[in-house]
């Protein structure tokens, strides 16, 4: 806890007593010194909380709250739903219209846990939705720029997964491009489960160079 230095004694040498007296005190400083201690961590405690919960707070912002982008669209609906292990997380998901016609979807999960995951979440998240809307070459290019951007900026040992979907909304095909993500599942109307045999690429930030396609 703490060290207490007596160097000289004023008229004399030191006896028993000084000693015993001195453990007496030692030993109440050293109460003192662990209350103050457990007071500083518990308000440091509280300040890394408030932090968490700010921290979760904007990253809830940063997910689209409502299906706005599907208003008119009685036949496509869209469910989420974000449950992090702690305050925040790396699980991702987004959806926005490219045009009329065509409506974009990404879900994805970033490895570890905790504020540098979420972070890297919102930098993967903001890269696709810029290269998707900015990229005439489909989802494969943008997933391919997204992957070069991630490489270029992540943090040491970090990645993403991700499969990304390109919705027309005329006739219901689906373009995807994956990376690394799990297999997603089609519902038919009878009830039936199908599992997409998807076109897979490697995840996203760990090697570049990489280059993703598209399935459908």
């Amino acid at each position: 806890v703490g060290v207490v230095q007596v160097i000289t004694k004023r008229g004399g040498v030191f006896i028993d007593q000084d000693e015993q007296f001195l453990e007496a005190i030692g030993v109440h400083l050293g109460l003192a010194l662990r209350r103050a201690a457990m007071v500083e961590a518990f308000l440091e405690s509280q300040v890394v909380a408030r932090s968490l919960e700010l921290a979760r707070a904007i990253q809830q912002g940063c997910l689209p709250r409502d299906a706005g982008a599907l208003h008119g669209r009685p036949e496509v609906d869209i469910s989420a739903a974000l449950i992090p292990v702690y305050e925040v997380g790396g699980d991702l998901y987004d959806f926005f219209p490219l045009d009329e016609h065509h409506l974009c979807f990404i879900m994805g999960d970033v490895s570890g846990k905790g504020v540098p995951a979420a972070l890297f979440m919102v930098m993967a998240r903001t890269a696709f939705k810029l290269a998707a809307s900015a990229t005439p070459g489909g989802l494969g290019t943008a997933l391919t720029q997204v992957n070069q951007f991630l490489y270029e900026s992540k943090p040491q040992g970090m990645f993403v997964t991700a499969l990304a979907g390109t919705l027309h909304l005329r006739t219901g095909r689906v373009e995807y491009a994956d990376a690394g993500h799990e297999p997603p599942f089609i519902v038919r109307a009878s009830g039936a489960v199908e599992k997409v045999e998807k076109e897979g690429g490697m995840v996203l930030g760990i090697l570049p160079g990489q280059e993703y396609v598209s399935g459908s």
